[in-house]
């Protein structure tokens, strides 16, 4: 490899641990015939790795010019909100050297449509309300003056004491016409649980969607309750077949066969987590669904990107 090879494939551990501890004995000419540094999925390297990657570039970078050489740097991504600051902190390039950016995106793919998706709001036996925005303080002003007057420590203690004299009495029954006209009890519905029902309603509309899921536990939620959603109807079930899980701790050969059912179009949806944004080239996909707030800029763009791909692919959304 040192001898004889024009492109070598590697990563930062390899950089770290074997080439540069034996530069001057092994890998001199290596270093000396060394031109470009291509860096793929740049926006991978953030946080203390990146930090630990941008010293073994700059390291590297030392090396090379101690053989006379000058040395190009070449940073790949597709989600950087902003390419060039995190590109000159990667590669440690000071500010009087120019660094080109390519922001032109020539990849083949129809409009995307993006959609902040509300769970909605549920009472306190868990049935939805049919709204996602609260009452005003107008509206709630107005719902307390017909019922019962919300629950005060002046109350509570008021039944209390009633239970002494007269007998024990239900607190949680004398409360619960209290409490149901507090705005706090109001909760929403889960955004697992919404998710799943989106995934339901997309594979029985014949729409292939993916699911992202930011941990192994809540991909396996959405996948059973999408199961569960598609079970109660009679004209659904028979598509339950049609939708699968996709996460890490599955052996080799079951990721496969599910991947394989998706590159052939005998999968509808599929819940994963971030093992789906890379290294995976989906096709034919219209919809994606994050479950819960992105993390990132990048992680969104990445999983939202798995949608619409393809110079013949049709208008896409995220969810």
């Amino acid at each position: 490899i040192i001898t004889s090879c024009n492109v070598i494939l590697t990563n930062p551990d390899t950089l770290h641990a074997a080439i540069m501890p034996n530069w001057k004995h092994l890998y001199r000419p290596l270093l000396c015939n060394l031109r470009y540094i291509v860096i793929d999925e740049a926006h991978m390297y953030k946080g203390v790795f990146g930090a630990h990657v941008s010293m073994i570039l700059a390291r590297l970078y030392r090396l090379v010019s101690l053989q006379a050489q000058k040395l190009c740097f070449l940073a790949c991504s597709a989600t950087l909100p902003h390419p060039e600051a995190h590109f000159r902190l990667l590669c440690c390039i000071p500010q009087q050297q120019s660094v080109n950016i390519v922001k032109e995106d020539g990849s083949p793919r129809a409009a995307k449509h993006f959609w902040v998706w509300n769970p909605p709001l549920m009472d306190i036996n868990g049935k939805s309300l049919g709204r996602v925005d609260r009452k005003t303080k107008k509206e709630s002003s107005e719902i307390s003056k017909n019922k019962i007057k919300p629950a005060t420590t002046q109350n509570i203690q008021n039944d209390a004491s009633h239970a002494k004299i007269n007998g024990p009495v239900d607190l949680s029954e004398s409360l619960e016409g209290k409490l149901e006209s507090r705005e706090w009890t109001q909760h929403r519905r889960h955004s697992a649980d919404e998710t799943a029902l989106l995934l339901a309603l997309a594979v029985s509309r014949g729409i292939r969607c993916i699911a992202f899921c930011k941990t192994r536990c809540l991909v396996e939620w959405v996948y059973e309750r999408a199961l569960s959603a598609l079970k109660a109807s009679p004209k659904t079930a028979s598509l339950c077949s049609q939708i699968e899980s996709y996460r890490g701790g599955y052996t080799k050969a079951e990721r496969r066969q599910i991947e394989e059912r998706l590159f052939h179009n005998r999968l509808l949806g599929v819940v994963g987590t971030s093992a789906l944004e890379l290294g995976v080239d989906i096709g034919g996909v219209d919809l994606t669904l994050h479950c819960g707030f992105p993390s990132s800029h990048e992680n969104l763009i990445q999983q939202a990107g798995r949608a619409g791909r393809g110079a013949n692919a049709s208008t896409s959304m995220a969810i």
